[in-house]
């Protein structure tokens, strides 16, 4: 594994088998069995929402009390042309639909445009490579 957390290569350019790859990521591997929760994947497309409204929101939802993002597992924000992208992984929906209870008031408070539902998706595997 690369200090990238990429799959590494060797001077041809070969990347290292799948099993090496896999087995290095292993510890930090969250795979749903009847035991999990299952952990969802949400997709959000924020049109008209700038950086700046994001970043006021963000803030907006950390100063909260208590732990806000409990049960995220991983957020990307991307900007686009029409406004901005996000990625998140939660650990169950449930986790998911107690933070959109806090979202939702916080983002019409700030007068952020609501848009279409986010696209969600169950989570078959989850791991991060080690840091």
């Amino acid at each position: 594994m690369a200090p990238n957390g990429m799959p590494s290569a060797d001077a041809r350019g070969v990347l290292a088998p799948a099993q090496a790859v896999i087995g290095a990521a292993g510890r930090n591997r969250k795979s749903h069995t009847e035991e999990t929760p299952m952990a969802i994947f949400i997709q959000a497309e924020l049109a008209g929402v700038t950086t700046a409204q994001y970043d006021a929101l963000n803030a907006k939802l950390q100063a909260l009390p208590g732990d806000t993002f409990k049960g995220c597992m991983s957020h990307v924000a991307i900007p686009t042309g029409s406004g901005m992208q996000i990625f998140d992984v939660w650990e169950s929906e449930e986790s998911m639909r107690t933070f959109s209870d806090l979202l939702m008031p916080a983002a019409q408070e700030l007068g952020l445009p609501m848009g279409e539902m986010p696209k969600v998706s169950p989570v078959h595997d989850y791991w991060v490579p080690e840091a």
